[in-house]
């Protein structure tokens, strides 16, 4: 689920990238779009983020769990 999420997101910024080249080469519409992607790409990241931290707490709790 993880893996499948950062995949999407890594997929989403390679598709971008034309649109940085165009950018680089003063495409202005270009540019709109690629902030677009980047900052959805923020959004998803910060939530792919909390998900990782929240599996990660899980998961120790479960190991101290099985200690007791």
């Amino acid at each position: 689920m993880i893996s499948e999420k950062f995949k999407s997101i890594l997929a989403e910024l390679q598709e971008a990238e034309k649109d940085a080249e165009k950018c680089d080469r003063g495409n202005a519409s270009a540019a709109r779009r690629l902030r677009k992607v980047c900052l959805a790409a923020m959004k998803e990241l910060k939530e792919l983020r909390a998900e990782i931290m929240e599996d990660v707490k899980e998961r120790q709790k479960q190991k101290e769990d099985k200690l007791w």
